[in-house]
């Protein structure tokens, strides 16, 4: 199985299939999903050709080795022409530094992510949806495609989380955010201060959809409703 995984990825990776323009992989997270990357590395997927990767598990096993070997395939920018990212592993089996360094990847200089549009982090803690979002904002690089970020299903994305989300949006790095769904329960004021700040932020003029689940009442949701009436999201 593993020898077939690595010829696929080797087949997408060496336009072999010039006439190809999309690809979706629906896969679960074991060990052939580290050969399909070694195969992916063995040269590159650059649009036209763009890929839609559905990343799945179903046992107890760490989700750590399959993942790393993914994000080095991503930072080495071997994977230009990745469109769509989905993880849902029910129980989350990533631990909080694989979800660091993922994340970093995503947005690495060397990534050249400009293709992606959607991820979608679904059924996680919150110490891997923080740890996910501090990865994201720490790299260099921008996604200037992406539209749809979603961190659902799971845990709220906790006060580090939300940080580390306002540094992303605010600082521009992903100007086509059209949708964007977490949870914001229990960030407190200090998140909360963050996540209206991405909100009030000029680059946040491409949101369309905004769906948050806050499990308090009170001067949080005034400063949400305070970021919401800035004027920026027009």
């Amino acid at each position: 199985a593993g020898e077939g995984c690595k010829a696929l990825g080797e087949v997408l990776s060496t336009g072999k299939l010039p006439s190809l323009r999309t690809v979706r992989m629906d896969w679960l997270c074991s060990q052939s999903f580290p050969s399909l990357c070694e195969g992916l590395s063995r040269g590159r997927v650059d649009p036209p050709l763009l890929l839609d990767i559905n990343l799945e598990g179903e046992n107890f096993h760490s989700a750590d080795a399959p993942v790393t070997r993914f994000a080095e395939v991503i930072r080495a920018g071997k994977l230009s022409g990745l469109r769509s990212f989905k993880y849902q592993w029910y129980p989350p089996m990533l631990s909080r530094e694989g979800w660091r360094m993922f994340g970093e990847a995503l947005s690495h200089a060397d990534a050249l992510l400009d293709s992606l549009e959607e991820l979608r982090i679904l059924f996680q803690t919150e110490g891997a949806n923080a740890a996910f979002f501090e990865g994201l904002s720490r790299g260099t690089g921008r996604l200037p495609a992406l539209h749809t970020l979603h961190s659902t299903h799971g845990s709220s994305i906790r006060t580090e989380g939300a940080q580390s989300l306002s540094a992303l949006v605010s600082g521009g790095r992903v100007p086509s955010l059209k949708d964007l769904k977490v949870k914001l329960g229990g960030i407190g004021q200090e998140g909360m201060q963050a996540f209206a700040a991405a909100l009030g932020s000029p680059h946040v003029s491409a949101l369309r959809r905004l769906d948050v689940l806050i499990w308090r009442e009170g001067r949080e949701v005034g400063m949400f409703c305070a970021a919401l009436s800035s004027g920026h999201l027009r």
